[in-house]
């Protein structure tokens, strides 16, 4: 069951992995700018260059690999491992299906940017059809990729979008975190200011879970260039 979360500061390694691929398998001269475990199989997905590469931790055998056109910043595996979530530099958000390796564009960018996407924080929720959500770090929304699939937009309506769907919040601050329900369409959120709130995804958009946010404790409040992760559990502890 996942009725509650485990909170976790970063800035360390549960386990290191030496991968023994062929030199051939990457692009030489260059380094890899992002990495995702899948969450089940010992699989690792690797961002290097213009293109993402799927391995298998055990053989060392490449499974598939994916030319982007532009640098991967941010990898991150769907609750079962099926999807990839890829976001490149030029602000596009794509999905990569880990079966065939075939990849589309979840949340194209269709203004003029600003310069190149270097970080962005994003939350894939779990079940047949996931919803990913995405910020850059620090504003005010969050977004959403548009999946017809999923119903939260049509094909039409989705030509009109910018970057996803913008989803607002009830409150104006910085967002520092985010983490997708393992099953249901629901979405934790953290703020700057030690702010913990639940959200779940309606058709107007997102609408709180709890009556009030759950302030985290003075040690853990996030602050400044902060990083937490997040896990479902039965309760909610710190």
């Amino acid at each position: 069951a996942a009725d509650f979360v485990r909170l976790e500061s970063a800035g360390h390694v549960d386990c290191a992995t030496l991968l023994p691929v062929e030199v051939a398998s990457l692009p030489r001269g260059l380094h890899p700018t992002c990495v995702a475990w899948h969450p089940l199989k010992p699989l690792l997905a690797v961002g290097v260059a213009t293109c993402v590469g799927g391995y298998d931790l055990v053989s060392g055998v490449r499974l598939g690999r994916v030319d982007l056109r532009a640098p991967p910043v941010a990898l991150l595996f769907s609750r079962d491992g099926s999807l990839l979530v890829v976001a490149t530099q030029e602000w596009h958000i794509l999905g990569i299906n880990t079966t065939t390796w075939r990849n589309r564009v979840l949340a194209p960018m269709t203004e003029p940017r600003s310069g190149p996407l270097d970080s962005i924080m994003m939350a894939v929720t779990g079940g047949s059809r996931p919803v990913v959500f995405f910020t850059r770090y620090g504003k005010n929304s969050i977004r959403m990729a548009a999946n017809p699939g999923a119903g939260t937009a049509t094909a039409k309506a989705e030509k009109k979008l910018k970057w996803g769907v913008k989803l607002r919040l009830d409150v104006t601050k910085p967002v520092v975190g985010l983490a997708a329900h393992p099953s249901a369409s629901q979405l934790l959120v953290l703020f700057d200011d030690g702010s913990l709130r639940g959200y779940g995804l309606t058709p107007t958009g997102l609408q709180m879970l709890w009556p009030a946010a759950f302030m985290l404790p003075g040690e853990l409040a996030v602050q400044g260039s902060g990083v937490v992760s997040w896990w479902w559990f039965r309760v909610l502890v710190w």
